[in-house]
């Protein structure tokens, strides 16, 4: 913080010679740093970046920063190098440039698997307001992918699907997860940070395929009461589907008498800001041995916008014992 309070007189003094170029404008200004590339082609996050700035001219909503003039106060800051920003440096730079709105993030490639992760920070508040988290297969997927993100940015709704999916032609199901790739394993994280949850891939109890999610949950406590998984991997248009679905199959523990099992899902939109407005399913009692899961997509769409599901929650209601489920076949049809 030190390094950068020497150096604010100058871009300020730098950062104004440069805006006072740009034409007048009501329209919101936006900086795109560099993303960064993580097990990826090193220029791929600068690619990333380029192609979101396009996109975002191209929907005519926003002033989009120069990367040069991004780059410069990078190269005094001497964070260039390194491509590592900050949500302080970020909110910073976004100041410096006269930006509203800064975009950060990385893609990751896993295999074959590109996930592009974002945050948006507002400015102002020095607040990440969103981030999401968006998933293709093969870099030919990589431009949708990045076309999706505009869309999110810009409060869009998004019409098609853009990001890749598995398809079954025989059932015209569309498979968000089979877990027959590793990587599908990491899209998916435990609720409330608690270290006694456990995510693995298994080869115990599949419905579809060679593989499940197995998922050990542990008893509620004060500081977890509903114990369990989400993911905010993908952005899916779910409009052309009737149903949601899941294959989870309970394995009890040899107890006697065995306490009821409940479980319960939660989805958002990207508009999902509080309680109020997630579509939560609720009491969902679980049988030993295999359950399939169908919610309609006319309920969720009830409360939620279904063009533009961002997260998935699973979870337990209060469970008194440690619980094992294996997740399969999670699908839209």
């Amino acid at each position: 913080m030190k390094k950068a309070s020497k150096l604010t007189l100058t871009l300020l003094l730098l950062s104004g010679v440069v805006l006072c170029s740009l034409p007048a404008s009501a329209l919101e200004k936006v900086a795109v740093l560099d993303f960064k590339s993580i097990l990826a082609p090193p220029d791929l996050g600068i690619a990333v970046a380029e192609i979101l700035r396009t996109e975002l001219v191209g929907i005519g909503e926003y002033t989009v920063i120069e990367r040069g003039m991004l780059e410069q106060i990078l190269r005094e800051q001497e964070l260039q190098e390194t491509g590592v920003v900050d949500s302080e440096t970020a909110v910073e730079i976004g100041k410096l440039v006269g930006a509203n709105l800064v975009v950060i993030g990385s893609i990751v490639k896993t295999g074959t698997v590109y996930t592009i992760n974002s945050r948006f920070i507002d400015v102002e508040t020095s607040i990440a307001k969103v981030g999401q988290n968006i998933r293709g297969q093969g870099e030919d997927q990589i431009s949708d992918m990045v076309h999706q993100l505009a869309l999110i940015i810009a409060g869009k709704t998004v019409t098609e699907e853009v990001v890749a999916r598995q398809s079954s032609p025989q059932t015209g199901e569309t498979y968000l997860f089979s877990f027959e790739e590793r990587d599908e394993i990491a899209q998916w994280q435990p609720t409330n940070d608690d270290q006694n949850i456990h995510l693995k891939r298994s080869g115990n109890h599949p419905t579809e395929g060679k593989y499940t999610l197995k998922v050990r949950l542990p008893k509620s406590s004060p500081d977890n009461a509903y114990p369990g998984i989400y993911t905010r991997g993908f952005l899916q248009n779910w409009s052309p589907y009737t149903q949601f679905a899941f294959d989870l199959y309970f394995e009890p523990v040899k107890k006697s008498p065995k306490p009821p099992i409940l479980l319960a899902v939660r989805i958002d939109d990207n508009h999902s800001t509080s309680y109020e407005n997630r579509f939560h399913l609720e009491d969902i009692l679980l049988k030993p041995g295999e359950n399939s899961i169908h919610i309609a997509v006319k309920k969720i769409g009830e409360i939620l916008d279904i063009n533009a599901i961002t997260a998935v929650y699973i979870f337990l209601g209060e469970p008194e014992e440690r619980t094992t489920l294996y997740f399969d076949h999670i699908r839209l049809k």
